[in-house]
Protein backbone atom coordinates (compact mmCIF):
# COMPACT_ATOMS: atom_id res chain seq x y z
CA UNK A 1 0.00 0.00 0.00
CA UNK A 2 1.48 2.98 -0.80
CA UNK A 3 2.26 5.92 1.58
CA UNK A 4 2.80 9.64 1.91
CA UNK A 5 7.09 8.38 2.32
CA UNK A 6 6.40 6.60 -1.00
CA UNK A 7 4.61 9.73 -2.38
CA UNK A 8 7.55 11.76 -1.47
CA UNK A 9 9.80 9.83 -2.99
CA UNK A 10 7.89 9.94 -6.48
CA UNK A 11 7.36 13.31 -6.26
CA UNK A 12 11.18 13.94 -5.31
CA UNK A 13 12.32 11.80 -8.42
CA UNK A 14 9.82 13.59 -10.97
CA UNK A 15 10.95 17.09 -9.67
CA UNK A 16 14.99 15.93 -10.07
CA UNK A 17 13.81 14.55 -13.58
CA UNK A 18 12.19 18.07 -14.12
CA UNK A 19 15.16 19.83 -13.32
CA UNK A 20 17.67 18.05 -15.84
CA UNK A 21 14.87 18.03 -18.46
CA UNK A 22 15.39 22.55 -18.07
CA UNK A 23 18.80 21.96 -18.05
CA UNK A 24 18.71 20.21 -21.66
CA UNK A 25 15.60 23.04 -22.85
CA UNK A 26 18.09 25.48 -22.01
CA UNK A 27 20.64 24.09 -24.42
CA UNK A 28 18.14 22.96 -26.85
CA UNK A 29 17.29 26.63 -27.01
CA UNK A 30 20.72 27.50 -27.45
CA UNK A 31 20.79 25.40 -30.36
CA UNK A 32 17.73 27.15 -32.10
CA UNK A 33 20.05 30.26 -32.01
CA UNK A 34 23.47 28.30 -33.20
CA UNK A 35 21.43 26.88 -36.45
CA UNK A 36 19.42 30.91 -37.02
CA UNK A 37 23.01 32.06 -37.52
CA UNK A 38 24.46 28.78 -39.91
CA UNK A 39 26.02 30.04 -43.07
CA UNK A 40 23.71 29.06 -45.74
CA UNK A 41 25.67 26.56 -48.47
CA UNK A 42 23.02 26.93 -50.63
CA UNK A 43 22.45 30.63 -50.67
CA UNK A 44 23.08 32.43 -54.07
CA UNK A 45 24.12 35.34 -51.91
CA UNK A 46 27.24 36.43 -50.24
CA UNK A 47 27.86 34.50 -46.80
CA UNK A 48 29.75 36.73 -43.91
CA UNK A 49 30.84 34.19 -41.77
CA UNK A 50 32.21 36.76 -38.96
CA UNK A 51 29.21 38.80 -39.00
CA UNK A 52 26.56 35.42 -38.74
CA UNK A 53 28.76 34.26 -35.12
CA UNK A 54 28.46 37.84 -33.88
CA UNK A 55 25.11 37.65 -34.50
CA UNK A 56 24.66 34.59 -32.94
CA UNK A 57 26.47 35.57 -29.94
CA UNK A 58 24.69 39.09 -29.41
CA UNK A 59 21.03 36.79 -29.57
CA UNK A 60 22.48 33.92 -27.14
CA UNK A 61 23.65 37.02 -24.96
CA UNK A 62 19.94 38.15 -25.15
CA UNK A 63 18.40 34.83 -24.42
CA UNK A 64 20.21 34.09 -21.15
CA UNK A 65 20.02 37.84 -19.63
CA UNK A 66 16.11 37.95 -20.87
CA UNK A 67 15.03 34.29 -20.35
CA UNK A 68 13.32 34.46 -17.53
CA UNK A 69 11.15 37.52 -18.33
CA UNK A 70 10.19 35.62 -21.08
CA UNK A 71 10.84 38.31 -23.76
CA UNK A 72 13.74 40.43 -24.99
CA UNK A 73 13.05 43.99 -23.31
CA UNK A 74 11.75 45.90 -26.44
CA UNK A 75 14.53 48.68 -25.90
CA UNK A 76 17.04 46.78 -27.17
CA UNK A 77 19.15 48.00 -30.43
CA UNK A 78 19.87 44.97 -31.57
CA UNK A 79 19.15 44.07 -35.14
CA UNK A 80 16.01 42.10 -35.96
CA UNK A 81 16.96 38.86 -37.09
CA UNK A 82 19.14 38.85 -33.48
CA UNK A 83 15.95 39.91 -31.58
CA UNK A 84 13.82 37.39 -33.45
CA UNK A 85 16.02 34.31 -32.67
CA UNK A 86 16.27 35.35 -29.43
CA UNK A 87 12.69 35.00 -28.60
CA UNK A 88 12.14 32.24 -30.45
CA UNK A 89 14.63 30.85 -28.45
CA UNK A 90 12.60 32.20 -24.76
CA UNK A 91 9.39 31.02 -26.08
CA UNK A 92 10.65 27.82 -27.29
CA UNK A 93 12.48 27.13 -24.04
CA UNK A 94 9.51 28.19 -21.81
CA UNK A 95 7.33 25.85 -24.32
CA UNK A 96 9.71 22.98 -23.81
CA UNK A 97 9.84 23.64 -19.42
CA UNK A 98 6.17 23.68 -19.82
CA UNK A 99 5.57 20.48 -21.68
CA UNK A 100 7.95 18.63 -19.47
CA UNK A 101 6.12 19.69 -16.56
CA UNK A 102 3.35 17.91 -17.61
CA UNK A 103 4.64 14.65 -18.79
CA UNK A 104 6.57 13.81 -15.64
CA UNK A 105 3.23 14.90 -13.62
CA UNK A 106 1.58 12.71 -15.75
CA UNK A 107 4.03 10.00 -15.69
CA UNK A 108 4.45 10.26 -11.97
CA UNK A 109 0.81 9.57 -11.36
CA UNK A 110 0.69 6.77 -13.63
CA UNK A 111 3.64 5.10 -11.96
CA UNK A 112 1.57 5.37 -8.86
CA UNK A 113 -1.23 4.15 -9.83
CA UNK A 114 0.30 1.45 -12.15
CA UNK A 115 0.93 -0.45 -8.76
CA UNK A 116 -2.41 -1.62 -8.17
CA UNK A 117 -2.53 -3.16 -11.37
CA UNK A 118 0.99 -5.41 -11.36
CA UNK A 119 -0.24 -6.14 -7.75
CA UNK A 120 -3.77 -7.48 -9.50
CA UNK A 121 -1.73 -9.27 -11.72
CA UNK A 122 0.40 -10.95 -9.15
CA UNK A 123 -2.61 -12.34 -7.87
CA UNK A 124 -3.56 -13.07 -11.07
CA UNK A 125 -0.23 -15.01 -12.04
CA UNK A 126 -1.10 -17.58 -9.43
CA UNK A 127 -4.14 -18.56 -11.55
CA UNK A 128 -2.58 -18.37 -14.29
CA UNK A 129 0.01 -20.67 -13.50
CA UNK A 130 -1.83 -23.12 -11.99
CA UNK A 131 -4.26 -23.30 -14.63
CA UNK A 132 -1.05 -23.81 -16.98
CA UNK A 133 -1.01 -27.71 -15.41
CA UNK A 134 -4.31 -28.44 -16.65
CA UNK A 135 -3.65 -26.73 -20.19
CA UNK A 136 0.11 -29.22 -20.79
CA UNK A 137 -2.19 -31.99 -19.28
CA UNK A 138 -5.00 -31.42 -21.62
CA UNK A 139 -2.16 -31.16 -24.12
CA UNK A 140 -0.38 -34.50 -23.58
CA UNK A 141 -3.60 -36.23 -23.68
CA UNK A 142 -4.54 -35.51 -26.82
CA UNK A 143 -1.08 -36.96 -27.95
CA UNK A 144 -2.43 -40.21 -27.08
CA UNK A 145 -4.82 -42.11 -28.73
CA UNK A 146 -5.80 -43.87 -25.70
CA UNK A 147 -7.62 -41.94 -23.52
CA UNK A 148 -5.76 -41.76 -19.88
CA UNK A 149 -6.88 -40.79 -16.65
CA UNK A 150 -5.79 -38.03 -14.73
CA UNK A 151 -4.18 -38.58 -11.48
CA UNK A 152 -5.25 -36.30 -8.53
CA UNK A 153 -1.31 -35.46 -7.69
CA UNK A 154 -0.99 -34.43 -11.99
CA UNK A 155 -3.32 -31.65 -10.87
CA UNK A 156 -1.85 -30.60 -7.06
CA UNK A 157 -1.43 -27.23 -7.64
CA UNK A 158 -4.33 -26.62 -10.09
CA UNK A 159 -6.67 -27.79 -7.42
CA UNK A 160 -4.99 -25.74 -4.37
CA UNK A 161 -7.65 -24.36 -2.40
CA UNK A 162 -5.51 -20.65 -2.00
CA UNK A 163 -6.04 -20.54 -5.46
CA UNK A 164 -9.66 -21.58 -5.58
CA UNK A 165 -10.37 -18.88 -3.16
CA UNK A 166 -8.73 -16.15 -6.16
CA UNK A 167 -10.91 -17.71 -8.69
CA UNK A 168 -13.97 -18.14 -6.66
CA UNK A 169 -13.64 -14.00 -5.24
CA UNK A 170 -15.74 -11.98 -7.46
CA UNK A 171 -14.36 -9.11 -5.48
CA UNK A 172 -10.94 -10.04 -7.44
CA UNK A 173 -12.09 -11.35 -10.63
CA UNK A 174 -14.38 -7.68 -11.00
CA UNK A 175 -11.37 -5.83 -10.37
CA UNK A 176 -8.92 -7.66 -12.69
CA UNK A 177 -11.76 -7.78 -15.60
CA UNK A 178 -12.22 -3.79 -14.83
CA UNK A 179 -8.37 -3.05 -14.94
CA UNK A 180 -7.49 -4.63 -18.43
CA UNK A 181 -4.63 -6.04 -17.07
CA UNK A 182 -5.46 -8.55 -19.38
CA UNK A 183 -3.51 -7.20 -22.06
CA UNK A 184 -0.59 -6.38 -19.98
CA UNK A 185 0.24 -10.15 -19.52
CA UNK A 186 2.99 -12.18 -21.67
CA UNK A 187 0.57 -15.09 -23.20
CA UNK A 188 3.46 -17.54 -22.70
CA UNK A 189 4.54 -15.99 -19.39
CA UNK A 190 2.66 -18.72 -17.07
CA UNK A 191 4.49 -21.46 -19.23
CA UNK A 192 7.69 -20.03 -18.57
CA UNK A 193 7.00 -19.27 -14.64
CA UNK A 194 5.82 -22.78 -14.48
CA UNK A 195 8.62 -24.71 -15.92
CA UNK A 196 10.79 -23.02 -13.32
CA UNK A 197 8.09 -23.95 -10.61
CA UNK A 198 8.92 -27.46 -11.83
CA UNK A 199 12.50 -26.80 -11.01
CA UNK A 200 12.21 -26.52 -7.30
CA UNK A 201 12.36 -29.26 -5.07
CA UNK A 202 9.60 -27.62 -3.14
CA UNK A 203 7.32 -28.38 -5.97
CA UNK A 204 8.30 -32.03 -6.32
CA UNK A 205 7.86 -32.86 -2.56
CA UNK A 206 4.21 -30.87 -2.80
CA UNK A 207 2.98 -32.99 -5.62
CA UNK A 208 3.77 -36.15 -4.12
CA UNK A 209 1.00 -35.62 -0.87
CA UNK A 210 -1.88 -37.29 -1.82
CA UNK A 211 -3.79 -34.52 -0.40
CA UNK A 212 -3.02 -31.58 1.19
CA UNK A 213 -4.49 -29.46 4.37
CA UNK A 214 -5.31 -25.68 3.69
CA UNK A 215 -2.17 -24.68 5.80
CA UNK A 216 -0.06 -26.90 3.25
CA UNK A 217 -1.76 -24.96 0.45
CA UNK A 218 -1.06 -21.75 1.31
CA UNK A 219 2.20 -21.88 2.66
CA UNK A 220 3.34 -23.95 -0.64
CA UNK A 221 1.91 -20.57 -2.58
CA UNK A 222 3.01 -18.11 -0.64
CA UNK A 223 6.77 -19.57 0.33
CA UNK A 224 7.47 -21.44 -3.07
CA UNK A 225 4.77 -19.47 -5.97
CA UNK A 226 5.32 -16.41 -4.44
CA UNK A 227 9.19 -16.42 -4.91
CA UNK A 228 8.73 -18.16 -8.94
CA UNK A 229 6.47 -15.08 -9.77
CA UNK A 230 8.72 -12.20 -8.38
CA UNK A 231 12.63 -13.65 -8.41
CA UNK A 232 12.40 -16.06 -11.24
CA UNK A 233 14.48 -15.05 -14.37
CA UNK A 234 11.48 -15.12 -16.75
CA UNK A 235 9.31 -12.71 -14.25
CA UNK A 236 12.02 -10.68 -13.58
CA UNK A 237 12.74 -9.98 -17.17
CA UNK A 238 9.02 -9.86 -17.49
CA UNK A 239 8.14 -6.47 -14.66
CA UNK A 240 11.09 -5.02 -16.13
CA UNK A 241 9.73 -4.85 -18.94
CA UNK A 242 6.30 -3.92 -17.70
CA UNK A 243 7.54 -1.48 -15.51
CA UNK A 244 10.95 1.03 -16.20
CA UNK A 245 10.38 1.73 -12.52
CA UNK A 246 10.21 -1.91 -11.29
CA UNK A 247 13.34 -1.35 -8.90
CA UNK A 248 11.49 1.28 -6.86
CA UNK A 249 8.06 -0.59 -6.93
CA UNK A 250 8.33 -4.18 -6.40
CA UNK A 251 8.61 -3.91 -2.89
CA UNK A 252 5.03 -2.17 -2.63
CA UNK A 253 3.70 -5.07 -5.07
CA UNK A 254 5.19 -7.52 -3.17
CA UNK A 255 3.74 -6.40 0.38
CA UNK A 256 0.40 -5.85 -1.17
CA UNK A 257 0.96 -9.73 -2.08
CA UNK A 258 1.76 -10.50 1.17
CA UNK A 259 -1.15 -9.10 2.74
CA UNK A 260 -3.90 -10.27 0.77
CA UNK A 261 -2.66 -13.59 1.11
CA UNK A 262 -2.98 -13.46 4.63
CA UNK A 263 -6.56 -11.89 4.15
CA UNK A 264 -6.93 -14.96 2.28
CA UNK A 265 -5.69 -17.48 4.86
CA UNK A 266 -8.05 -15.34 7.74
CA UNK A 267 -10.98 -15.73 5.48
CA UNK A 268 -10.91 -17.85 2.41
CA UNK A 269 -14.15 -16.67 0.53
CA UNK A 270 -14.34 -13.22 1.97
CA UNK A 271 -10.97 -12.04 2.09
CA UNK A 272 -10.76 -7.94 1.17
CA UNK A 273 -8.55 -6.86 -1.25
CA UNK A 274 -5.58 -4.18 -0.79
CA UNK A 275 -6.41 -0.45 -1.48
CA UNK A 276 -3.80 1.72 -3.74
CA UNK A 277 -3.66 3.93 -0.41
CA UNK A 278 -5.83 4.54 2.84
CA UNK A 279 -7.46 7.59 0.77
CA UNK A 280 -6.02 7.99 -2.64
CA UNK A 281 -7.56 10.54 -3.37
CA UNK A 282 -6.49 12.71 -1.26
CA UNK A 283 -3.24 11.00 -1.14
CA UNK A 284 -2.98 11.97 -4.93
CA UNK A 285 -4.08 15.48 -4.33
CA UNK A 286 -1.17 15.89 -1.96
CA UNK A 287 1.30 14.81 -3.77
CA UNK A 288 0.45 16.65 -6.70
CA UNK A 289 0.20 19.59 -5.33
CA UNK A 290 3.30 19.39 -3.83
CA UNK A 291 4.92 18.74 -7.16
CA UNK A 292 3.48 21.64 -8.74
CA UNK A 293 4.33 23.87 -6.17
CA UNK A 294 8.22 22.57 -6.38
CA UNK A 295 7.92 23.20 -9.69
CA UNK A 296 6.56 26.43 -10.18
CA UNK A 297 8.55 28.18 -6.91
CA UNK A 298 11.89 26.55 -7.19
CA UNK A 299 13.94 29.23 -7.69
CA UNK A 300 12.23 30.97 -5.11
CA UNK A 301 12.81 28.51 -2.35
CA UNK A 302 16.24 27.72 -4.24
CA UNK A 303 17.48 31.35 -2.74
CA UNK A 304 15.72 30.88 0.75
CA UNK A 305 18.08 28.01 0.62
CA UNK A 306 21.25 29.49 -0.38
CA UNK A 307 20.87 32.07 2.37
CA UNK A 308 21.27 29.78 4.87
CA UNK A 309 24.27 28.10 2.86
CA UNK A 310 27.05 30.72 3.40
CA UNK A 311 29.32 27.78 4.51
CA UNK A 312 28.28 25.85 1.46
CA UNK A 313 28.74 26.83 -2.39
CA UNK A 314 25.31 26.31 -3.53
CA UNK A 315 26.37 25.26 -6.70
CA UNK A 316 27.83 22.50 -5.61
CA UNK A 317 25.60 21.40 -3.00
CA UNK A 318 23.93 18.16 -4.64
CA UNK A 319 21.19 18.25 -7.08
CA UNK A 320 19.46 15.63 -4.73
CA UNK A 321 19.46 17.46 -1.99
CA UNK A 322 18.77 20.57 -3.68
CA UNK A 323 15.18 19.02 -4.36
CA UNK A 324 14.68 17.38 -0.99
CA UNK A 325 15.16 21.00 0.99
CA UNK A 326 13.11 22.73 -2.21
CA UNK A 327 10.30 20.06 -1.46
CA UNK A 328 10.17 20.69 2.16
CA UNK A 329 10.01 24.04 2.10
CA UNK A 330 7.28 23.96 0.02
CA UNK A 331 5.29 21.27 2.43
CA UNK A 332 6.11 23.50 5.63
CA UNK A 333 5.13 26.26 3.94
CA UNK A 334 2.01 24.81 2.07
CA UNK A 335 0.88 22.18 4.28
CA UNK A 336 -0.83 23.64 7.45
CA UNK A 337 -1.88 20.23 8.64
CA UNK A 338 1.35 18.59 8.76
CA UNK A 339 3.24 19.31 11.97
CA UNK A 340 7.10 20.80 11.06
CA UNK A 341 8.78 18.10 12.83
CA UNK A 342 7.33 15.25 10.73
CA UNK A 343 8.42 16.95 7.16
CA UNK A 344 12.06 17.64 8.47
CA UNK A 345 11.86 14.03 9.33
CA UNK A 346 10.61 12.66 6.25
CA UNK A 347 13.25 14.60 4.02
CA UNK A 348 15.81 13.82 6.24
CA UNK A 349 15.07 10.09 5.07
CA UNK A 350 14.47 10.83 1.95
CA UNK A 351 17.92 11.91 1.69
CA UNK A 352 19.74 8.89 3.55
CA UNK A 353 17.68 6.62 1.11
CA UNK A 354 18.29 9.07 -2.17
CA UNK A 355 21.64 11.25 -1.49
CA UNK A 356 25.05 10.84 0.04
CA UNK A 357 26.30 9.50 2.84
CA UNK A 358 26.59 13.25 4.13
CA UNK A 359 23.48 14.75 2.95
CA UNK A 360 21.59 13.68 6.51
CA UNK A 361 23.40 16.29 8.73
CA UNK A 362 23.34 18.91 5.96
CA UNK A 363 19.85 18.53 5.31
CA UNK A 364 18.63 18.85 8.89
CA UNK A 365 21.08 21.51 9.64
CA UNK A 366 19.59 23.66 6.95
CA UNK A 367 15.77 22.52 7.40
CA UNK A 368 16.17 23.52 11.26
CA UNK A 369 17.92 26.76 10.32
CA UNK A 370 15.59 27.68 8.03
CA UNK A 371 12.21 25.96 10.24
CA UNK A 372 13.72 28.28 13.04
CA UNK A 373 13.76 31.74 10.79
CA UNK A 374 10.19 31.06 9.30
CA UNK A 375 8.74 30.32 12.33
CA UNK A 376 10.39 33.97 14.31
CA UNK A 377 8.71 35.34 11.53
CA UNK A 378 5.25 34.23 11.45
CA UNK A 379 5.20 32.46 8.16
CA UNK A 380 5.17 29.05 9.13
CA UNK A 381 0.93 28.61 9.89
CA UNK A 382 -0.19 25.28 11.01
CA UNK A 383 -3.36 24.33 12.39
CA UNK A 384 -5.34 21.31 13.71
CA UNK A 385 -5.03 19.07 16.30
CA UNK A 386 -1.50 17.93 17.65
CA UNK A 387 -0.22 20.91 15.81
CA UNK A 388 0.50 22.92 19.35
CA UNK A 389 4.74 22.37 19.23
CA UNK A 390 5.82 22.73 15.61
CA UNK A 391 9.04 23.64 16.28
Amino acid sequence: MLNRRILRAKAMQAIYAYTQAVESDYQLALDTIADTFVPDLNSMLPQDPKKLEGSRQWATLLFEEHYKAKAVSPDEDAPVEVRKAANYAINFFHAQCQKDAKYLEQSMIADAESIYDYYLLSLWLVTEVADQISVEEDEKRNRILKEAPLSSRALKLTKNQVVDSLRKSTTFQDKRIRSGIDKLLDPDLARHLLQELKKDAAYTAYQQLDTSTWEQDWQFITEVLKVIIFKSEPAVRFWEQLDSNWSGNEDIVRGMFNKTMQFVKEDPEGFSLQKLSADWDADRNFFQKLYKLCIEKFEEYETLIANKTANWDVERVAQVDKVILVMALAELLNYPSIPVKVSINEYIELSKVYSTPKSKQFVNGILDALAGDLSSQGVLKKSGRGLIDNK
